[in-house]
């Protein structure tokens, strides 16, 4: 703040800082909510048929509407003006309905045991979308930032979101004989509105066999084994989540044609435009999966594991298409060209005892190796870039590679003296050679033709973890209980984006502190760069500079609680009570250098582990407690 009471501003200063408003005026003068409200429904009636035979029917709803608010007040100070006060209103509502009628055959005959059950499913969504803003209030008094207070039209939108539909038939029988030998057989028919019809049903059959080792007679004697069972099998799932409609041209109308409008004679025509080409033969993507499966127990199952091995084949992926041959802002539909696969090892292993002092102990771990298999042809890909630099490519998924693997240059540190420069064989033929400066990037020269350009860009790292493990303990004793969970992830690398923006200093916003660290003279650094506003290196495009180990171990709960003796609770008619705290996302162990190394994805799945200034998940603690009566 001022003197006077007003808000500072940076805007005098803004081709130094940027274009960033005093935050402190934001938070002031903001006058905005985003509320939600939801509802969730679900009945059910169960009706005995025969003695071995039931039906079930299921009812589901789930009802969502959203209602924001904005005013903002006009301000004339800030670097990013807002020249008239304006209102913005908004109304979202999404429902979903889902029926399951479910039949139940259930027998055991002498040893054996059979289970049929068959049904239909049906699931429907449809949403719709309405906001409406008004323009220049001549008092912003709170009970006047009302719509119709607006001096002027600002905006009214509105639209339905793509309905969809989902409808399901499915079969499984189940055998089981004598405890031994197990089998299952699957078959579902699942039809989607999001394909034409001819492509609209897809069939997925599945089955799995069993033998329950243990229940042999050979094993009777060892008692020590309580469970062994081996099984296997082989399934296939299908895929529709995608963007509605796309077997048909999207075609919007307007009062001018196309998105940025023809004219004629100085006046707009009415007309309507292809925004969305239409690809009939879309249909589901496909997943097989086939596992095999150790499942033991010892001393009286004291001692549990299971060890799962799996292959998974995704084909007909469904991937953005490439760009085509049309003028205009055409967006291309999604196409099933693309195949995919994922293979790996999933384990758990368990251990619990105690009588007055109970424990117990769990262990799991996830280790899946992916890799893209098959995308449009030899040398296609599908690029994805970052906020911020929508023309710098970061990922790219192609053949042979990780889904969404990192793609850049590799570097060799930076150049610490002319010298260097003049006698680098990487850049023996690169035209911009006489622009490059001591303190730049050195780039490595991939391919040997000795220039640096895209020709040399290559893989970077794999942001797809190599191994997710997890522990699990609870204690017990004398009415003190604790419980823990941990989790870690191994073998992943992250792409600190929000590092390499925030170290350019050709970018008019504050830098890192890092930056104070950089190159100055020779052996002052090797990979912070020199400050310049020069860009004729390129030292800040995507590169291994920026490619982080993303390994962490995060305990994520706590919970430690007492539960009250009964001679206590009785004496107040309670049946029992117990006090707890817990505490979530307590700490992490990490080298990161970002705010969090849990950065998920983005872009359709198809950009994984590029951090741009993602919020850590929140720590929190909760105080309760649990009366029974």
């Amino acid at each position: 703040m001022n003197d006077d009471g007003t808000y500072g501003t940076s805007k005098a200063f803004a081709n130094q800082l940027g274009d960033i408003n005093n935050p402190y005026s934001t938070i002031q003068q903001a006058d905005a909510y985003n509320r939600k409200y939801r509802a969730i429904a679900n009945v059910f009636a169960e009706v005995p048929i025969y003695k071995d035979l039931k039906f079930r029917a299921n009812y589901g709803f789930d009802g969502t509407i959203g209602r924001s608010y904005s005013f903002n007040i006009e301000d004339r100070i800030q670097t990013r003006e807002t020249t008239s006060s304006t209102l913005t209103q908004a109304e979202a509502e999404n429902y979903s309905h889902l029926l399951d009628l479910v039949l139940t055959y259930d027998k055991v005959i002498s040893k054996s045991h059979i289970t049929f059950t068959g049904g239909y499913s049906s699931q429907s969504f449809r949403g719709s979308y309405f906001s409406a803003g008004r323009v220049g209030y001549d008092d912003t008094s709170k009970d006047q930032r009302t719509l119709r207070k607006g001096n002027a039209f600002l905006t009214a939108d509105g639209s339905y979101d793509d309905p969809s539909g989902l409808e399901s038939v499915f079969a499984r029988g189940f055998y089981d004989y004598d405890g031994r030998f197990l089998a299952t057989l699957t078959f579902r028919a699942d039809g989607s509105s999001k394909f034409a019809d001819g492509n609209r049903w897809g069939y997925f059959p599945a089955f799995s066999l069993g033998w329950r080792v243990s229940n042999e007679k050979f094993m009777k004697d060892i008692s020590w084994i309580s469970n062994l069972k081996i099984t296997g099998g082989w399934g296939e799932l299908g895929n529709q989540n995608i963007r509605g409609f796309q077997y048909a041209s999207s075609i919007v109308v307007g009062n001018t044609y196309g998105t940025n409008g023809y004219t004629f004679g100085g006046f707009g025509v009415n007309g309507s435009a292809v925004t969305i080409t239409a690809n009939p033969d879309i249909t589901w993507e496909r997943a097989a999966m086939t596992n095999v499966s150790l499942e033991a127990g010892f001393l009286n199952n004291k001692l549990s594991t299971t060890i799962t091995y799996f292959d998974k084949n995704t084909n007909k992926m469904l991937v953005p298409a490439l760009l085509i041959g049309t003028a205009g802002r055409v967006t291309a539909p999604d196409i099933n060209i693309g195949d995919m696969n994922n293979r790996g090892i999933e384990a758990e292993v368990n251990y619990q005892s105690g009588d007055s002092f109970k424990y117990s102990f769990g262990f799991n771990g996830s280790f899946i190796k992916n890799e893209v298999t098959k995308l449009y042809g030899v040398s296609a890909f599908i690029p994805s870039t970052v906020y911020g630099r929508s023309s710098q490519e970061i990922s790219r998924t192609y053949e042979g590679q990780s889904i969404a693997s990192f793609y850049g240059w590799k570097t060799a540190g930076l150049y610490q003296t002319q010298a260097d420069v003049d006698n680098d064989p990487y850049l023996k033929n690169d035209s911009r050679k006489g622009s490059i400066k001591p303190g730049d990037v050195r780039f490595v020269d991939i391919n040997g033709d000795g220039m640096i350009d895209g020709g040399d860009r290559t893989y970077l790292g794999n942001p797809n973890p190599k191994a997710t493990l997890g522990f699990q303990t609870s204690l017990s004793y004398k009415g003190f209980d604790l419980s823990a969970n941990l989790t870690g992830v191994f073998g992943v690398s992250l792409y600190n984006a929000d590092r390499m923006q925030g170290m350019d200093p050709t970018y008019s916003f504050n830098l890192y502190a890092e930056t104070l660290n950089r190159w100055t003279g020779p052996g002052t650094s090797n990979s912070i760069p020199r400050m310049s506003l020069d860009r004729a290196n390129e030292n800040y495009r995507t590169s291994d500079l920026f490619v982080e180990n993303g390994n962490y171990v995060s305990l994520k709960n706590l919970t430690i609680g007492y539960t009250l003796p009964d001679f206590i609770v009785k004496k107040a008619t309670f049946s029992s009570l117990r006090l707890y705290v817990t505490g979530q996302n307590l700490f992490m162990i990490t080298n990161y250098s970002g705010y969090t190394p849990e950065l998920g994805y983005t872009n359709g799945n198809r950009q994984r582990g590029v951090d741009v200034a993602q919020y850590p998940s929140v720590r929190s603690f909760t105080f309760g407690l649990t009366l029974k009566i």
